[in-house]
């Protein structure tokens, strides 16, 4: 560590699991969104995987660190 420190305060986003640096698969910010709808949700993300609150806490829950995770559209 450098010593910086790195913060960002997006209303709504959580439950925020990083897989590099500065990207991460998270819980999509504003209101409430079905997972079942995300695709349908143009240019909503800048390197980030939002996915739906009806199954964001349970991934963050369920992800430990060091899993692979393979993302299919």
């Amino acid at each position: 560590a450098d010593g910086t420190v790195e913060t960002w305060d997006v209303k709504d986003v959580g439950f925020v699991n990083y897989f590099s640096s500065g990207c991460a698969i998270h819980r999509i910010a504003g209101g409430y969104v079905a997972d079942a709808v995300m695709p349908s949700i143009a240019n909503g993300s800048h390197g980030c995987v939002g996915i739906g609150w009806d199954v964001a806490e349970w991934f963050y829950n369920w992800c430990n660190m060091g899993t692979s995770v393979h993302i299919q559209v």
